[in-house]
């Protein structure tokens, strides 16, 4: 019987292994649409307030950490806190072009220090997944003033904080691996008992 329960539990292990590979192997293609596996990795390249009238703009460029392209089809909002409690938002930002460049009207807005909030997730429903960004600054504005909240960034480098789309299959693909180990050592490590136990059993006592 422990002969056979030490069986069952190799089958369990190669099962194991084979469930491991196949995630991998679906992991691959999923949310590729950007050009890699995974949900999209986004990040800020421009914020800009400018003025118009009386009334201030806001322009936002979201660019794609992988490409370093546009990234049209997200939604992105912004608010702000300023001077005598004023504030604004949060306000939908559109890309009326859809060339990943995202603006919207933020009304009158007194002079003096703000605190501004841009934010960036997946659309609802949308195919194209993605992990949200934020960013704050604080500026001070000025009337007639234009003022880059965010200016012109290159895409992050690989590999660090939001510049990779490879982190989530990368971490499916780590659990995997590490439940596949596991299971190998949990059959490893009952071997010698059914080995005891069968040697055991086929001891012959005389009386």
């Amino acid at each position: 019987m422990n002969l056979t329960r030490s069986r069952s539990h190799g089958r369990v292990a190669v099962l194991a292994t084979a469930a491991a590979l196949a995630i991998s192997c679906l992991a691959g293609p999923a949310h590729a649409h950007h050009g890699y596996a995974g949900p999209v990795r986004l990040y800020l390249e421009t914020v800009r307030l400018e003025a118009q009238g009386q009334h201030w703009h806001i322009r936002a460029g979201v660019n794609d950490s992988g490409s370093g392209k546009p990234a049209p089809g997200f939604v992105v909002e912004a608010s702000g806190s300023g001077p005598q409690e004023a504030t604004f938002g949060p306000v939908h930002l559109s890309d009326l072009d859809g060339d990943g460049r995202y603006e919207a009207d933020l009304g009158p807005l007194p002079p003096g220090d703000w605190s501004v909030t841009v934010s960036v997730t997946d659309a609802p429903g949308s195919e194209e997944r993605a992990i949200p960004v934020t960013r704050t600054s604080t500026v001070s504005l000025q009337p007639g003033q234009a003022l880059d909240v965010i200016g012109r960034r290159r895409p992050p480098r690989a590999g660090a904080g939001s510049d990779s789309g490879m982190a989530g299959p990368l971490a499916y693909g780590a659990a995997a691996v590490i439940a596949v180990l596991g299971l190998v050592g949990l059959w490893r490590a009952r071997r010698p008992q059914a080995r005891a136990s069968a040697s055991s059993s086929s001891t012959v006592h005389w009386s």
